[in-house]
């Protein structure tokens, strides 16, 4: 096991899943998509909810009930759900939420099965930590 410096993390739940996000890749926190103009293209994956225009940007807001491996459940808690924007690699994502808190935690690596996850370690409570890097590759190739 292998333990990181304090870090603030954003904590977001998704269904029944609660991820952790380092803050420095949140961009933004939206609290009601009403405020920011939207549309649906047309030929977009299931998982794109719709694009959302913030400043000169079109933002895809994504649905992570939608993407397989993402969560355990495929509805929204919530009827009006917190969208977090996120940013890497100069390009920014939205992700639809369910709820979310700012924490200071402590990060250790553990090994499950063949695959490695990341945990986020907060008093006793683990988090999945979201790889941002593994997500944007994901969506780049397609493979989501």
């Amino acid at each position: 096991m292998e333990k990181a410096d304090n870090t603030d993390f954003i904590i977001f739940d998704v269904g029944e899943m609660q991820y952790a996000i380092p803050i420095e890749y949140i961009a933004f926190v939206v609290m009601a998509m009403e405020q920011f103009p939207s549309c649906i293209p047309p030929r977009m994956p299931a998982y794109v909810k719709c694009v959302m225009r913030m400043g000169q940007e079109l933002v895809p807001i994504v649905d992570l009930t939608q993407v397989p491996g993402y969560s355990t459940s495929n509805h929204r808690a919530a009827s009006y759900p917190l969208v977090l924007i996120v940013s890497h690699r100069g390009r920014q994502i939205g992700l639809l939420t369910d709820r979310i808190t700012i924490q200071s935690v402590e990060a250790e690596v553990v090994e499950r099965t063949i695959i490695q996850h990341r945990l986020v370690n907060s008093k006793g409570t683990h988090f999945v930590q979201f790889d941002i890097e593994k997500f944007y590759n994901q969506l780049e190739a397609g493979q989501v």
